[in-house]
């Protein structure tokens, strides 16, 4: 995988550091602001569009990978969303999948 194609797992409390960045990170969908934001819970509370992606169905309570860009008001663009479910005990497991990637770069990224 080249360097541009990665895209680092992070949470909310990690996104300070990957301003301007392509980022991953799986969070449960707690409110929709407008008819383009939500916040999000992830480690933290953050808020991200809700772009209108083919396959997507917002719904609050609904668990979301999300593939975007951290803006510098730490909003996140988002790119691409993957519902995953209504199961809150993966966001745990995710928070610290993105904790591990960020001790062992060498396995998760280039």
């Amino acid at each position: 995988m080249s360097s541009s194609e990665n895209t680092p797992r992070i949470t909310a409390a990690t996104r300070q550091a990957f301003k301007l960045s392509t980022v991953r990170i799986v969070g449960k969908l707690e409110n929709v602001i407008s008819s383009n934001k939500g916040q999000f819970e992830a480690d933290g509370l953050f808020q991200g569009t809700l772009p209108d992606l083919d396959r997507v169905n917002w719904r609050v309570g609904s668990c979301y990978e999300l593939i975007g860009q951290v803006q510098n008001d730490l909003e996140i663009k988002v790119l691409s969303a993957i519902d995953m479910g209504t199961n809150p005990a993966i966001i745990p497991i995710f928070n610290e999948l993105a904790a591990v990637s960020h001790r062992f770069p060498e396995v998760f990224q280039d």
